[in-house]
């Protein structure tokens, strides 16, 4: 029997309109805080600034994760992640697929991991499937299509 790995391009789904909502959140807060200038120093003063600085951070997060190039391989009994962690076929309890976002659920998490949760890039949707689909039959995992959750 002969090793075969394949290494396909990936993308993180819903990082755009997460970045859209985030900004439009920030730019609210931009105008809260305007308005709430002339106030005496309170939690309603606050709690804005606080807000904007942890809703930036966010939006820095979405921008790395938008604009790095990641891959993630498949091998015969193993993956390895975005993070370059190696998942043998024991570790990983089910692959879940909703519409083109896949999540691969280890047996130590009760929700998929943030690298273990992708897209494939459009060139390799139909291949990236497929190779998927025999990984789970050969490695006896099950499929579930199903929605499932993912982090940010």
């Amino acid at each position: 029997m002969r090793f075969h790995e394949t290494s396909l391009s990936i993308k993180h789904p819903n990082v755009m309109k997460t970045l859209f909502a985030m900004c439009i959140s920030e730019v609210s807060l931009i105008i809260t805080m305007h308005i709430s200038t002339n106030r005496t120093p309170d939690f309603l003063f606050f709690f804005p600034r606080i807000w904007f600085i942890f809703i930036f951070i966010i939006i820095i997060f979405l921008l790395y994760r938008f604009l790095s190039s990641k891959s993630i391989t498949i091998g015969d009994n193993f993956i390895i992640s975005l993070n370059k962690k190696r998942y043998d076929a024991d570790e990983i309890s089910s692959v879940f697929i909703d519409g083109k976002r896949i999540g691969i659920k280890t047996v130590d998490k009760k929700l998929v991991p943030l690298h273990l949760y992708f897209t494939f890039k459009k060139e390799n949707t139909v291949n990236g499937m497929e190779e998927i689909r025999e990984w789970a039959k050969r490695n006896n995992k099950p499929i579930r299509y199903k929605f499932f959750f993912g982090w940010i």
